[in-house]
């Protein structure tokens, strides 16, 4: 072939190539570079890309520097404060990783996509196939600069593992849809984020203790019990204020009827998505959402500060309750609700308990425990 025809043939394919931008985005929402550019402006703006085209990027991209920027004020402080040398460098690291965003952010400069900006599963399933046999990514997609700075940013504000055995990243996502119709009404942006980080963090928690392979071993099925607590707290939590009681129960309960609590744990591998729905539904008519978040959050509190003795007897606790309420929730067979109670007041659990999390401690925690209400089934979730 001449140098002349393969000009030609590089013209052509430049000139087919689909510049992906904000006015298009939701074109391509079935990729994971368009769902990640889609929740950092959903955390960052409250708007949402996929309702409406974006023509004018500007104040979008405003808001983003400021909250980039924001993040690595809170990098810095972390960082004086680590003086492990390992942790010191994890902290070096995560600065460059938001110095590269805002630098990304800061440009318009047209760039080729490749197959650096899809999961490994797309790629394979989708995107050669849609870009035609024998064709590179970067010949049929391209975007702007400020698009792969929103991009990572997204990954950023998402990801709850780094570098485990079986995945090269882990990150969790949630359909905004919901949540920006709910606090447009009665939250606030900084409500949608507290929201997302505390169901975030304690992925995050799950995440790391399946990969040391701890002392102690959360069953899934308490995993999720707790999560979908910790959820559904977190929103009564956000609304003490702004509403009674009864209000805030059922718009919640819409919430989690509408599908809500649908997460979707994302990796190189695929998407695995944590349906919480009937769960969540069982264990807020059951007021249970307060004592399981307490437990969610004394597991991360006692991993975190190195206290792994208490967080065994935690976790055994976890998955006594939790386990239950999820048997409960899926057979309706109210003996699960019976062993649950049996072992709190057990004396040698008892003693166990009291040993770990103090007398006032445990005191508190299995008064809630014991406060959890049974539901008539054929009469309450019908």
């Amino acid at each position: 072939m001449s140098k002349d025809r393969r000009r030609i043939s590089k013209r052509d394919s430049e000139s087919s190539a689909v510049c992906i931008d904000l006015k298009n985005l939701m074109e391509f929402r079935h990729l994971s570079f368009a769902q990640f550019v889609r929740f950092a402006i959903v955390y960052t703006t409250g708007e949402d890309p996929f309702n409406k085209p974006i023509g004018n990027p500007s104040p979008i991209l405003d808001e983003a520097k400021r909250l980039v920027n924001s993040l690595m004020s809170d990098v810095k402080k972390r960082y004086e404060k680590v003086n492990n040398s390992r942790l010191k460098k994890a902290v070096e690291a995560e600065k460059e990783e938001l110095e590269e965003i805002l630098t990304k952010i800061n440009s318009d400069q047209e760039e080729a996509l490749n197959t650096e900006f899809f999961m490994d599963y797309e790629f394979k399933e989708y995107v050669r196939i849609w870009g035609g046999r024998g064709k590179a990514v970067r010949d049929v997609l391209k975007t702007r600069s400020y698009m792969l700075g929103l991009y990572e940013l997204g990954m950023y504000l998402t990801r709850i593992a780094r570098g485990g055995r079986n995945d090269k990243d882990a990150f969790l996502l949630v359909e905004p849809s919901y949540y920006l119709h709910y606090y447009n009404k009665v939250l606030d942006i900084d409500g949608f984020r507290k929201f997302y980080l505390g169901i975030r963090d304690f992925m995050k928690y799950h995440e790391e203790i399946q990969r040391q392979g701890g002392n102690h071993k959360l069953g899934e099925t308490a995993f999720l019990t707790l999560l979908s607590g910790l959820a559904i707290d977190k929103l009564f939590e956000l609304l003490r204020d702004k509403h009674e009681y009864d209000q805030t129960y059922g718009e919640i309960m819409d919430l989690v009827n509408n599908g809500a609590l649908v997460l979707y744990r994302v990796s190189e591998s695929g998407v695995t998505p944590y349906d919480l729905t009937n769960l969540a539904k069982v264990v807020l008519r059951m007021r249970a959402a307060d004592a399981l978040a307490d437990i969610a959050r004394s597991l991360q509190t006692y991993h975190s500060g190195g206290r792994h003795d208490v967080e065994n007897y935690v976790a055994n606790l976890a998955n006594i309750i939790g386990g239950n309420i999820f048997a409960y929730a899926i057979g309706k067979d109210l003996r699960h609700i019976y062993y649950t109670v049996r072992s709190i007041v057990a004396g040698s659990f008892d003693e166990d308990m009291n040993k770990a999390l103090g007398a006032e401690g445990w005191a508190k925690l299995k008064s809630k425990l014991l406060s959890i209400k049974v539901i008539a089934w054929q009469k309450e979730l019908q």
